[in-house]
């Protein structure tokens, strides 16, 4: 789940002494936040594709060349035992000497052809290969499973559910059949309702974010501010989101969000936002898009406050077992209900590279650009940033992850009194949690988390260190 910080930066009436310094028009500065965070997070593993080799070399790979031509029979016995045990050294060996055979079967050169191509993650090679040994042998149950988990890790799960499905009117080894009947309800289970909840409890010293001198003189101006208010509640994070597979590798989901921030004695900051997107999308074992357009509605101190609609996606790239690409981007309007002055778009595009060491370790590097328009210079910026994360399973059964962002920040006009705010962004996030510690399906982590900004706005120099402990459960 994303963790959700409202940070709020801007005072609108600055000059009044009763005046609330934070306003949630700024709310796009922890937009930033978060999704430079969401690039950083833990990236899925992808489902390795089935080792095809056995550990034991067939006997067969010993012998020469000339020794297996000049004697035929045992050189399809070879070929036949290789081929059963799916020993991809074996094959990699027997098969060139095996097609110089003059009645050499076709059919188990295609299926050789296709097991070599399967190990190598050739998967569209593979799955035409299986398909065409099918086609002659339609009885072979080794090809077909093959073919399934082929199209399985290749993503077109309705036609290796169809290959599974047909599987099991076979009579088939139960560890087998147990596969397959596990891989039917997997693939069942990727159409069905999935849910997410995360909630941590918020105690803010400073919610009105004031600054820390309460009398500020700047040139021949003097500005006195209110006292800090405290607030308590409770951050809460809802999601829910459905997949249908509407054919081979494209697909389309369905999402629903609920970012909220309650506190029981202190409502004028109450903070709630609702979005739903529908979205299409394709993907392969190695290559993913998709695009999701959204609406999204904001609500401040239990009032209405701002309706944004727009669109966003991504892309990954898998390079090799360790390393790949990623972009995100979304592009937004945000209409507001009486801060007029601040309608505009919002642009946010992000670049990164994560390499998974091992499904214990990964680590992430990426750049970010968030671009915030408004009818007016001193309201509008841009933001360029960058972040790097790193996560571990530690033995013992503890996990952890680590985030560094850093951002400059940089409006367009100058604004009240008579400054051109410049920002420096700093944040740091530190999360650890023990995987065998949960209560049903809910499992606590530890957070820490630190921001800083130094700013050239006496206003907006800030410095923020926090530590919550944070629930999570997926279903």
């Amino acid at each position: 789940m994303k963790k959700t910080v409202l940070l709020a930066l801007l005072p609108v009436l600055l000059w009044a002494k009763d005046a609330r310094l934070v306003q949630p028009n700024q709310v796009p500065d922890s937009d930033v936040l978060d999704k430079v965070k969401a690039q950083a997070a833990a990236p899925a593993i992808v489902d390795p594709i089935p080792a095809i080799a056995a550990t034991k070399k067939s006997t067969a790979v010993e012998m020469d060349s000339q020794s297996l031509l000049a004697n035929p029979a045992l050189l399809k016995r070879a070929m036949h035992s290789v081929l059963v045990r799916q020993q991809i050294d074996g094959i990699a060996v027997i098969l060139p000497i095996y097609r110089r055979l003059a009645d050499a079967d076709n059919v188990l050169i295609t299926y050789a052809e296709a097991l070599l191509a399967h190990s190598k993650g050739q998967l569209a090679i593979a799955i035409n290969g299986y398909r065409q040994v099918i086609a002659k042998q339609p009885k072979m149950s080794a090809a077909r499973l093959n073919l399934a988990m082929a199209l399985y890790h290749n993503h077109q799960v309705m036609a290796a559910r169809d290959q599974f499905v047909r599987l099991q009117n076979e009579k088939l080894p139960q560890p087998i059949a147990n596969i397959i009947k596990q891989s039917i309800a997997r693939i069942d289970r990727q159409e069905a309702w999935q849910f997410a909840v995360n909630f941590y409890y918020r105690q803010e010293d400073n919610i009105n974010d004031v600054p820390e001198q309460q009398e500020i003189t700047y040139g021949n101006n003097k500005w006195v501010f209110p006292e800090p208010k405290k607030a308590h509640g409770m951050h809460i994070a809802l999601e829910a989101k459905k997949r249908f597979n509407l054919s081979d590798t494209l697909y389309s989901d369905l999402q629903f969000n609920a970012n909220s921030d309650f506190f029981w004695d202190n409502h004028d900051y109450d903070d709630l936002s609702l979005r739903a997107g529908v979205g299409l999308g394709y993907q392969t074992a190695t290559f993913n898009a998709d695009i999701q357009p959204f609406v999204k509605k904001r609500f401040y101190g239990t009032n209405p406050y701002s309706l944004s609609t727009g669109a966003n996606g991504h892309i990954n790239y898998q390079l090799t077992p360790h390393w790949r690409l990623a972009n995100y981007w979304e592009w937004s309007y945000e209409h507001f209900d009486n801060n007029k002055f601040l309608n505009g778009q919002r642009r946010f595009v992000s670049l990164s590279a994560v390499y998974i060491h091992n499904p214990q370790q990964y680590w992430t590097a990426g750049i970010n650009y968030y671009d915030s328009g408004a009818r007016g210079d001193d309201d509008s910026y841009y933001r360029k940033g960058a972040f790097a994360s790193w996560g571990q399973e530690w033995p013992k059964g503890l996990s952890s992850n680590f985030v560094l962002s850093i951002g400059k920040r940089d409006h367009r006009g100058v604004g009240f009194p008579n400054i051109k705010r410049s920002d420096k962004e700093y944040s740091a996030d530190l999360s650890l949690w023990h995987r065998g510690i949960h209560y049903r399906g809910i499992t606590p982590r530890l957070v820490w988390s630190w921001e800083k900004t130094d700013s050239n706005h006496f206003l907006y120099n800030k410095k923020e260190n926090k530590i919550h402990i944070e629930f999570s459960k997926t279903f």
